[in-house]
Parts: structure tokens; sequence; C-alpha cells
């Protein structure tokens, strides 16, 4: 093992020297390369490092990167068979590009580099003695986590050449605890890195002269190299002891006291809310509607004073959490009662009782296709999730004048929590002022009362909501309902289900919805369908089509979008069915192994008669078309756009997409997160001036911090998603799944099934759907209610504008 050997005064070098109890083995901690703490350097910025020690803070104007020109530490960095960096960073967050060059942590040319991305993420760059180039990235998690809160970031990668297959890692954490590790497989690079020595190390910046400069601080950083064998890529424990002793013993041990003194805190504070609110045999108290109600866990009451306002032409949910100590199951009858505090008159105000049925959450959060019950998240993603899974909380909305309280067990002192709601519609004419109202239950064992308050406010909202949105609707009988007896494909009873869940949706504010075209598989049904005659030329029968469409627009949508043309986000060829009018039977015509040529034919003949039936209806206003989803062939979709060009002149075409290069082949624009990015927000505002629309999507991304829409995130993420669209300057909000279960019971399982059914790993929890399937067609969610109580927020802050 190589290690630089200079003294403190001259470099700021310093050696590891205190006492610290290892984890797991009692063998020393190799010597590293080079050591950089940084307490007794003239390049020392800031006292608040590590462990609140002293650290190299850049990220003031005219603070200079740390640069290395040693000869013997330069030589002993070429060569290397294996290494470990380790290091602590702080990077205030930002979603702007850095001058379009994301900034450098290490600068190690022509061996190795340490770079950020546009989204703060971190890879190790790798050149080999072959000339050959490899990256270790950060990995998933990294989104967000390594510039989180402008909190000290732990980092370390290894990489070990003399090994085949796995043979790098990438690690971090916090100075509370270590998150986790990342294997990577660097292929091609196994054996030494180039044999030529730098010519310098920079820290903090990508050159000597500071470009690419970090706007940030460093911290303790090491690294371990040997050019003799595998022995410098350092193992998890050895890299854990390392995050220790750079925290400190005291350091650490006072973040250890107040991590079990929080815990201790959140017990107490629970206590004390059932002493006060749920002692007794039966309770009944109001809770605010962005609050979670857990099945096991007494919810916080609302404040007596607390007093929501609601504009006139809005609605106001009124939520409420019951617990009955009685063994079994007991059934309670919902009365309510309300008047205008004034004059004491009782009201006639329409609104809808719920019960709100509980859900299971297995599994928290851990990304896409990659959540499960034995993948738990990083503790940092956990500090953001309204709990750790298992639990169950109110999610579903069963509308009711019923609800089922007790235990369900035949123990007393069993809790469980349940919620009821009071959902109200309040009309353009109420009048203005302070109204009153009682929830009642009744039950055999006597009643539950708890009074409420609500002030219409003299204001009204006009044309709500303003913010376009649409979720992707799966019309197959079984993602409606919950019958066992499933009504048969296109029966007068699935056309029933799909009407009263079209009805769910425009109730919770959605604007817009989806149809599919031409595709077909065991996940998607289509409604038009492709005809062949006996001359082999092409006839389209738009029956459901035009029901499909009469109904969206009987019920207030106001825009329909042809679902995509191709398959994935490659641009896949479609299974395409054909009736064929001699035999009667159905063939598939294209698959994914077809010409793409003859494909692009079919489109051309299907969409040119597509647009003339719209036109004949006159639905051509309200009509978009969807390409590719999230596409990711450039020259196939310029492709397609030039079919849709052709042949659909007059209909916009509409994707998800957050990557610049397809912005000038789209008409509208679905940005993600990147959006928030000052560059894409140029080029949204210039789209805008040029007549083109952006909207805003999501799916498993983004990760915490970041606000999602997940069963174990906060609800006020649900209801900042408008917020976050008009801040952004977004046309309309696009979610990927009203209800795409894909065989999941949403009642039994939360984690989202991926293609094909496959559930471990799968989506995150709820990811898959907002609304939940009922008997007679889909019901709504919390989820669903504090995005519309945002849709309203949106609304009015149009207005005030």
């Amino acid at each position: 093992m190589m290690r630089w050997k200079k003294t403190i005064r001259q470099t700021g070098l310093i050696c590891l020297a205190a006492a610290w109890p290892y984890l797991g083995t009692a063998a020393e901690l190799p010597k590293p390369v080079l050591q950089m703490d940084f307490e007794d350097t003239p390049a020392t910025m800031s006292p608040a490092g590590v462990g609140q020690s002293l650290c190299l803070d850049l990220s003031s104007p005219g603070k200079e990167p740390f640069v290395l020109k040693d000869p013997e530490l330069l030589k002993n960095l070429a060569g290397i068979k294996s290494f470990t960096i380790t290091g602590w960073v702080k990077k205030p967050v930002t979603f702007d590009d850095v001058n379009n060059a994301p900034p450098w942590l290490l600068a190690c040319p022509g061996v190795f580099d340490l770079r950020f991305d546009n989204w703060g993420g971190l890879a190790l760059t790798m050149e080999g003695a072959d000339k050959s180039r490899k990256k270790i990235r950060s990995g998933k998690m990294a989104d967000a986590d390594l510039n989180l809160y402008n909190r000290w970031v732990f980092f370390a990668f290894t990489y070990d050449g003399t090994k085949q297959g796995t043979n790098g890692a990438f690690y971090y954490g916090y100075e509370s605890y270590l998150i986790r590790r990342d294997r990577a497989l660097v292929d091609g690079l196994a054996g030494d890195l180039n044999l030529t020595p730098p010519p310098f190390l920079a820290i903090g910046a990508g050159s000597p002269d500071g470009k690419q400069k970090l706007q940030g601080a460093v911290d303790s950083l090491k690294i371990f190299a040997s050019s003799k064998d595998g022995s410098a890529a350092l193992g998890q424990v050895e890299i854990e002891n390392i995050r220790r002793r750079d925290v400190g013993t005291n350091y650490l041990r006072q973040l250890e006291l107040q991590a079990l003194d929080d815990k201790r805190g959140k017990k107490m504070d629970l206590m004390r809310l059932e002493d006060k609110f749920w002692s007794a045999e039966r309770n009944l108290q109001q809770v605010d509607p962005l609050t979670r109600i857990f099945s096991n866990k007494c919810p916080p009451p609302v404040s007596p004073d607390f007093v929501p306002c609601v504009p006139k032409g809005g609605s106001l949910p009124v939520l409420f959490a019951a617990m009955i100590q009685d063994a079994g199951v007991l059934s309670a009858q919902i009365e309510v009662s309300f008047f205008r505090a004034e004059n004491g008159v009782p009201l006639q105000l329409p609104f809808t009782t719920y019960e709100v049925l509980p859900v299971p959450v297995e599994a928290n959060s851990n990304g896409g296709s990659i959540t499960g019950m034995d993948t738990r998240p990083a503790e940092i993603w956990m500090e953001h999730q309204v709990a750790e899974a298992p639990f169950k909380i109110a999610e579903a909305l069963r509308e009711t004048q019923e609800v089922r309280l007790g235990t369900a067990r035949i123990r007393g002192n069993d809790r469980l929590y349940h919620g009821i709601l009071l959902d109200f519609d309040i009309p353009p004419d109420t009048k203005p002022g302070l109204y009153r109202g009682s929830l009642t239950l009744k039950t055999a064992k006597g009643s539950l009362e708890k009074t409420f308050s609500f002030q219409v406010a003299d204001v009204a909202v006009n044309n709500f909501p303003k913010l376009n949105n649409v979720y992707w609707f799966t019309a197959n009988p079984e993602n409606l309902t919950t019958r066992t007896n499933l009504p048969a494909l296109w029966s007068e009873e699935h056309w029933g289900l799909i009407k009263n869940s079209l009805k769910t949706l425009r109730k919770f504010g959605q604007t817009g919805i989806t149809i599919n075209l031409v595709s077909q598989n065991k996940e998607v049904i289509n409604y038009i369908q492709t005809c062949t005659a006996a001359d082999g030329t092409y006839r389209f029968d738009y029956k459901l089509f035009d029901r499909w469409f009469e109904m969206f627009m009987e019920l207030g949508f106001q825009q329909v979008e042809g679902f995509h043309l191709f398959r994935g986000q490659t641009g896949g060829i479609p299974d395409v069915y054909a009736l064929d009018e001699k035999t009667g039977q159905k063939v598939q015509i294209f698959s994914i192994g077809s010409s793409a040529d003859d494909y692009f034919r079919f489109l051309e003949i299907f969409a040119t008669d597509l647009c003339k039936h719209l036109d004949e209806k006159g639905w051509k206003k309200n009509y978009y078309q969807c390409l590719i989803d999230e596409p990711a062939n450039l020259e196939l979709y310029k492709r397609a756009k030039g079919v849709a060009d052709k042949c659909l002149p007059g209909i916009p075409t509409k994707d998800a997409c957050g990557v610049a290069a397809y912005s000038d082949y789209m008409d509208v624009q679905v940005f993600n997160m990147s959006l928030a990015k000052q560059s894409y927000q140029d080029l949204a505002l210039k789209r805008r001036a040029a007549g083109k629309s952006g909207w805003l999507y999501h799916c498993v991304t983004p990760y915490p911090p970041n606000p999602n829409r997940h069963l174990d995130d906060p609800l006020t993420s649900s209801r900042l998603y408008p917020w976050i669209a008009r801040l952004l300057n977004a046309d309309g909000y696009l979610f990927w799944a009203a209800n795409n279960y894909r065989g999941a019971d949403p009642y039994k399982s939360s984690i989202g099934l991926l293609p094909g059914g496959a559930a471990e790993p799968g989506h995150s929890p709820g990811d898959n759907w907002m609304y939940y399937p009922g008997p007679d067609g889909l019901r709504g969610s919390m989820r669903m209610l504090a995005f519309r109580e945002g849709l309203l927020d949106h609304a009015l802050l149009e207005q005030l504008a």
C-alpha cells in the first residue's frame, strides 16, 4: 500500500490517530495515499465541517480549489490496480445547470475524476491502461440525496481491477448513518489504471484555474491506492469505520442521543394524544383532511379554532376519525346536519359521505422497479415518509351512509382508527358567512357526535379546474370493479362501469382522458377495429370509438388523447389485430418483429382515415395524438412526427419527454421535473411564445425529499402538485396511471406491479393507481382528494393573478 509521506505544515495532511472501536474486525485501517482534513491548511474557509470540524469551503466567490502537484503523490496515482476514494461534500440544492457544465469534485487527469451531473448525482470516471473509460455512477438514489438540504454527505467509491465481474462499488451516507452500497460491474476496465502520472490533482474543480468549480464544501478527503493487488478496494466495514472516525466520537454520540430523544419524543406525543383525546371507550374527532389516519396510531385532532374557508363554487372536505374499543365490528349510521351560524336556519348543501377504507402499505418507496418488502430504502428517504412499512392507512373512499367500526378482533385493548369523510359541494349561489354542522354516528350502543365549522368566502371560483390534467385510464372490466363475476367486454354492464368510473374521475377534477387506438394486448383494449377486405385494403370501424368519445364529451371532459402509436421508449411496433372480413376471424397483422416500413405505411392509412372521421364528427378541436412515451430514439420520433403532420393536420401531438432535443418535434411537450431547471424554463417560455404548450408529469420519480404521491408520502405532496405546475409555468399535469393494477388487488397490496405482473420488485406503493375499484366502478382516494384541493388552490391563484 502506498502512502504520500508529507508533513502537515507543508501540505495540510494528517494521519489517523484517534482510537475508535472498529465494526466487526480488529484489523487496522490501511493508510491512505492522500488524506486531507483541512484542519491546519491556508485553504480552510469554514468552521462548519464534518463533525463540527473545519473544511474547504468553495461556495463563496473568489475561493480557489485546492491543487496538488507533488511529483511523489502524482506518481503514486498512476498504474493503480485497486483504489478507494472517501470524503464528504456539501452542495446546495439547485435544479439549474451550472453554466451547462456541472461541477467537479476531484480531477486527476488521465486517471480518474469525480463529477456531478445536473441532478446532483456523482460519478467516478476512470481511464484504464488500455485507454478505456468506464464509470461508476452513484445510482438511482442520488437524484436528490447528494445535495439534500445542503447537508454533509459522505461518499466512497471503490474499484478492484484484479477482479472479473462485480469490481466496483459506491457508498454514501450522512453524519448520523451510512446509507447503502451500490455494487457496480465495470466492464472492460479490469486491470491497471493509466500508467502515466497525472499532471495535477485538483480538489473542488476540474482544473487548477477553477474551471467547473464546486459551489460547495469538501472535507476529510482520502485516497487509498495499490499498484500491487486488490487490497485498496476497501470493504463495507472499513468504509463505515472511516465514516464514523471522520464524524468523531463525541459528535456521533450527540447525534445518536438526539435520534433516541426524537424517537422517544414522538412516542410521548402519541401517548399524550391518546390520553387527552382517545381515552374513552368510544371516540370521534375531527382531523385535518391532509392528515393520514393510520389504523393503529391515533391522529391529532384539529384545534378548536380550526375553521377552513372555501369559495363559492368550490368543494370542502371535512374529515373525522373514530375509535371504538368494542370487540368485533360495530355498525354506525351516519347523520349530518348543518346550518348558517348567523340565523341557525338548517341548510341543504349537497355533500357525499364516505367511509375511508384502510389499505396496506407493505413496503416503502424505493424507486421504480426496485421496490419490495426485502429492499428497505435509505434512511434519508425514510425521514420524508409518513411511516415505516408495514402499516395501514385510510385511503380508498367508499360512498356510504353506514360505517363499520370497532376493533375487528376479540380483544378490548386493540385500537383501530377509522376515517369518515364529508365532502361538500358549495353551490355558486351560496351566501358567504360562517356555517356550523354536526356529524352523528348512531350505533346500537349509543351515539357519538362532533360539531364542525367552515367559512364560505365572498368569492366565487370560475371555470374550475383551470389546470388541465389527465390520468391514463384503463377500461378493462377487471380494472373497474370488485365483482367476482366480470361483465363481458363491451356489454352494457361494462359500459355502465366505465361511465360510473369516468364520473368519479370528473368529480376529482380530471379534464382529459385517454383513448386506445390500434394496439392491443392483455393490458390494453383498443377502440378502433382495423378490418381487412379481400383485396387487402384496410377499413376502420369506429363504433366503439364514437360511443367512447361521446361519453367523454357528455361528462364534461375537454380533451381526448389518442394513445401512443408505438411500443416502449425505443418505439417498438405494437401488436395490431385486424378483423378479416372474409373469414370473420381476427388476425395479427403487426407485432414487435414486423417491418418498420410496413408499419409506417399502415399508420399513414390509419391516421388519414382517423383525421377524416374526427373532422366529420367535429372533434378535431378536442383531440391530441400521442406518438411515443418517453422517447429514446430521436430519428424514429422525427419520422413518426412527420406522419402525424402529414396525415393528422391541425391535430397537435403530445408526449411525456424531459429531453430538450425533442422539443422542436412536439406540439405539447410534457416535461418531467427537469422543467425546474432554468434552461428548461427558458425553453418552456420560448415554446409558449411560439404557441406550443408545456405540461408537467411524474411517476416513481422524483425521489425524496422532493414531493411525490405514493401511499407513504404525505398528503400535502398531492395537494402541492398543482402549485408546482403553476410555479413551473406548466399548462397541464399528467399522471400515468389512474387504475393500472396489472392484476394486483389494491386493497391487499400496494406495490405497483410491473408489466407482466411481477410484484417483487415492483413500483413504489400506490404508484400504479390513484383510484380504487368498487362494485359499480372506480372510487376516489385521499390522494385524489388532496390533489383536487390543490386544483382549487391553483384556480384561485390564477384568478388572483
